[in-house]
């Protein structure tokens, strides 16, 4: 008869995890965890005030260095960029490069324009303006013509400025380049040394062609044909000598001199 063997107790083992953490340690994990998500939560704050808070958007406008333009005139002006998406008038995303070209394409008497950024919404427009510098006159319409020589404005009203009486019958438009700086210095130097240097005064200046030839109307009446690409000196000294010559012949000129050419005078 086979023995039976008594199997010997053996004590279960059971394992326990034992946290060994400081509660120090604990802490900081915790203050990570916050940290991130307040991290987080100012993150989506500060994207949505840049992005969808009225706050940033664009309400006023600052002018500086003009006398003509009006900001009504500029917000009309801005509007298609203002307008043209959801963020466009946003004061972050506002493109102030497209606007500045945009101002002086539309309004022609803005010479150069600068737009600075005022946080939170404010555009400040430093605005360079064309001076005139005389009023070119056709087809019974006077405009206002810059230093650079560009039409700029209707002249209404009286203004000190040299007349240009143009008889070609050129087609001319605001923005419109119609004569270069060089015609323009020679008007002004012509109206400034003649009366100096003689007793005749410019009453108005007649383009019939071409602004390289002018007919120069003075006071007391005589005309004086003069070339526009030469010296305003050597012809005011030119006239002199035909008013010499005149004197000297006992001739009085009441029509004309023409000065157009160098080595040559002509007086009637």
């Amino acid at each position: 008869m086979a023995k039976l063997r008594k199997r010997r107790y053996r004590p279960s083992i059971k394992s326990y995890k034992v946290d060994l953490r400081t509660p120090q340690v604990k802490s900081k994990k915790l203050l990570k965890g916050r940290y991130f998500f307040f991290s987080l939560f100012l993150l989506i704050l500060i994207f949505y005030l840049f992005l969808f808070s009225s706050y940033f958007k664009i309400r006023d406008i600052s002018l500086k260095g003009t006398s003509r333009v009006h900001s009504q005139e500029i917000w009309e002006t801005l509007k298609p960029i203002l307008n043209s998406s959801y963020f466009a008038s946003n004061m972050i995303f506002f493109k102030t490069s497209a606007a500045e070209d945009l101002l002086k394409e539309k309004i022609h008497s803005l010479k150069e324009v600068k737009i600075n950024k005022k946080l939170p919404s404010t555009l400040e427009i430093v605005i360079e303006e064309r001076k005139p510098a005389l009023i070119w006159e056709v087809e019974e319409k006077s405009y206002l013509v810059s230093e650079e020589g560009v039409v700029f404005a209707e002249a209404e009203g009286s203004y000190n400025y040299p007349k240009i009486i143009d008889k070609s019958g050129v087609n001319v438009s605001l923005g419109f380049r119609i004569v270069t700086d060089s015609f323009i210095d020679f008007i002004v130097n012509l109206i400034a040394k003649l009366p100096q240097k003689t007793k005749y005064k410019v009453e108005k200046i007649i383009v019939e062609e071409t602004t390289f030839d002018v007919e120069v109307k003075t006071i007391p009446g005589l005309s004086l044909y003069m070339d526009t690409t030469r010296s305003v000196d050597s012809q005011i000294i030119n006239f002199q000598k035909a008013l010499q010559d005149a004197a000297k012949n006992r001739y009085t000129i009441y029509r004309y001199v023409d000065l157009r050419l160098e080595n040559k005078i002509f007086y009637k």
